[in-house]
This record gives structure tokens, C-alpha cells and sequence, in this order.
């Protein structure tokens, strides 16, 4: 049940991130606001992992994760390369780094709560929804709104998290059958 409550808290750094931001947040201030949720998430596996080993290689992984995300646009904005690479190879990047960033998302969730090995088909998806959303849905949205931040970052992760616990539970009901069970006859 615990699980469950780290989905509201995420949304919520997410939603006061966007809230945060405009057109005029510079570049500093705009990677800290899209690095929230993922410290959010740090804290969530760090509190809700199975073992402190998994907390520790799921934290680290989202910390990767965080990286990934908000790295590669801050140097390249804060290098002015970005300028120079034009929009299209800069939102490329973008978008690649941050389909990555998502599926790395759901990996340490799955690192740090999941069981079995079914689980990584949610990861997998992910990399398929994450780049769906950043390559055909964000050109919908505004880009300093909260619809940016739910279709590009949040409804992937969510969704991939979701289906990631799902194959667990599929891969935990293809055990073996007992012989008998207390009540019922041969």
C-alpha cells in the first residue's frame, strides 16, 4: 500500500515543478524543477525497497536516470551548442536522452520492488510509450505546462511501472500447482 503512495507524491513534484516554471526560468533553475520528481523517486526507493542492496543500485540508477534527463539539455544550452546544433538535432537528443531517462525510471522501480525476471517487459513498453508521447504528443501541448510534464515524463513511468508490477504478478501465478489443497478431495 505504501507503493501506491509514491505515484501522488511524483505527480505532485512534477505538478509544482511545472507550476514553477515559464518562458523566463533560466536554464539552472529549469534543470532543478525537472530533476524534482526524480528526487522524489530517489527518496521512495530509498524508503520502499526490498533490501538495502536493491535500495542503493535503484537509487543510483535513478539518479542516472535524473542525469540523463535534465543533463544533456542544460550543457548543451548552457554551452550554447544547442544553438548550434539547430532545433531539430537538439530536440532529437532531447527526446532520446529523455525516452532512456524514463525507461531507467521504471528499471529502478523494478530493481527495488519487483521479484522475478517478467517485470522488465514493463520497461520495454516503456521505451515504446515514452518515445510515442515525446515524439507525437509534444508537439501538442505548450512546453512550460503541465501537460508537458504528464505526457512526456509521468505517463510513461506510471504506465511502465504499472505493467512492470502486472508481469510480475503473471510471473508469480505460473508456479507450480500443490498436489492437493486442505478441503478438497482427489
Amino acid at each position: 500500500m505504501l507503493s501506491a503512495l509514491v505515484v501522488p507524491a511524483v505527480v505532485a513534484a512534477a505538478w509544482i515543478a511545472s507550476l514553477l516554471r515559464n518562458e523566463r526560468t533560466d536554464v539552472d533553475t529549469l534543470a532543478v524543477l525537472r530533476g524534482l520528481p526524480y528526487a522524489v523517486a530517489i527518496v521512495a526507493v530509498l524508503l520502499l525497497g526490498r533490501t538495502l542492496a536493491r535500495r542503493m543500485v535503484a537509487a543510483t540508477v535513478l539518479i542516472g536516470a535524473g542525469l540523463l534527463e535534465v543533463g544533456p539539455g542544460w550543457v548543451l544550452v548552457k554551452t550554447r551548442m544547442a544553438f548550434d546544433l539547430g532545433p531539430d538535432t537538439f530536440r532529437v537528443t532531447i527526446m532520446v536522452t529523455g525516452v532512456a531517462a524514463s525507461a531507467l525510471a521504471v528499471a529502478a522501480w523494478g530493481i527495488a520492488r519487483r521479484r522475478g525476471y517478467l517485470w522488465v517487459i514493463g520497461v520495454v513498453v516503456t521505451v515504446g510509450t515514452a518515445a510515442y508521447a515525446r515524439h507525437h504528443l509534444i508537439y501538442e501541448v505548450d512546453h512550460y505546462s503541465w501537460g508537458t510534464t504528464a505526457v512526456n515524463w509521468l505517463w510513461p513511468v506510471v504506465v511502465g511501472c504499472l505493467l512492470a508490477w502486472m508481469f510480475e504478478a503473471i510471473g508469480r501465478g505460473t508456479g507450480t500447482v500443490p498436489a492437493s489443497r486442505p478441503g478438497m478431495t482427489r
